[in-house]
């Protein structure tokens, strides 16, 4: 009776040893997680960060053809956390300066369509003016040739009287025009000059803006971690957009479930952001890192039942007064 007894138990420490092992191998038991603390200043709601977090782990989770992570917002055993320090300021006024530079772009494009456009109606009055002004000068250093001849002659006629003062009433009426025009091509390159001036100053005051960043940052020019995992705590501290947090956070939940580092800059268990797609796309190297961390462990292998006959080894002796007293 005693022997039946001590096989149903070697048994059920067999089959209990064999699912305890299972429940804390990575990728077997579904992770919780909740919101924690979210600075303010990071201009993110509660609500927009659980939406990326669902992107975040969907790749996972499609890979492993089950759930792996669930929201618990009361228990969740991992804390998202938005800490906010020099590096997401940092980030914050360089996308401002990326802003300026676009309007700036945009300021100098139209400053350049309206320049183009006004330079060719300049060359154009200005070329028309210049002619009419020689035109104007060769008919008037005629006039007056004419006019010291026949001073000259005593022997002007009535009909040269009249053709003389009917050109000079031409001349002078010329002479009015070539002045409207010389103030119509003035008022062109007057405003040719202020809209070269306009870009000058634009783009001064965007460099100057540069010459403050470069200044104020210049010490922090180098590598550092955008978030960290550290068992409790998952600890986000810079990120430029929602589409670059779904890849932070696919990383570092990645670490949660045990995967460390892999080689493809494009990976998403790559030691650094940067260039991976803009949605989170697992790698053939991340999913070779999945696979060896949350697949081997929990098929049977040698390695498994090493694991479970010690794990039953510990519970036998714990009950070893009872099965041989």
């Amino acid at each position: 009776m005693k022997w039946i007894l001590q096989m149903y138990l070697l048994g059920f420490i067999l089959i209990g040893g064999t699912y305890l092992l299972g429940r804390q191998v990575p990728c077997k038991q579904i992770l919780t997680y909740r919101i924690g603390e979210v600075d303010s200043r990071f201009g993110i709601t509660q609500e927009e960060i659980q939406g990326v977090v669902e992107k975040s782990i969907l790749p996972w989770e499609k890979l492993a053809q089950r759930q792996l992570f669930e929201w618990d917002q009361a228990h969740g055993d991992i804390a998202i956390n938005f800490i906010y320090d020099e590096r997401q300021e940092r980030t914050q006024e360089l996308s401002k300066l990326d802003n300026e530079e676009a309007k700036l772009n945009t300021k100098q494009s139209e400053i350049d369509t309206t320049y183009t456009f006004l330079e060719k109606e300049y060359n154009q009055k200005s070329e028309s003016y210049e002619a009419e002004v020689r035109a104007y000068e060769k008919d008037l250093e005629s006039y007056n040739k004419e006019v010291s001849r026949l001073n000259k002659s005593g022997e002007a006629t009535e009909s040269d009287v009249k053709r003389i003062d009917k050109e000079s009433e031409r001349l002078e009426k010329q002479s009015v025009d070539l002045e409207e025009k010389r103030l119509v091509v003035n008022t062109l390159a007057n405003r040719l000059n202020k809209l070269a001036k306009n870009e000058q100053e634009v783009v001064e005051s965007f460099n100057a803006k540069v010459d403050q960043f470069q200044e104020r940052y210049q010490g922090d020019g180098g590598v550092f971690d955008q978030g960290d995992y550290g068992g409790k705590d998952l600890n986000i501290y810079q990120f430029q957009n929602k589409e670059d947090l779904a890849v932070l956070l696919s990383h570092e939940l990645g670490h949660s479930l045990g995967l460390g580092h892999v080689e493809n800059p494009r990976s998403i268990m790559y030691y650094l952001m940067g260039e991976q797609p803009n949605t989170p796309v697992l790698s053939a190297e991340d999913k070779e890192a999945f696979a060896s961390i949350c697949d081997q462990r929990n098929n049977v292998s040698w390695e498994n039942l090493v694991e479970i006959a010690a794990f039953v080894k510990d519970k036998l002796e714990s009950q070893k007064a009872f099965l041989y007293e």
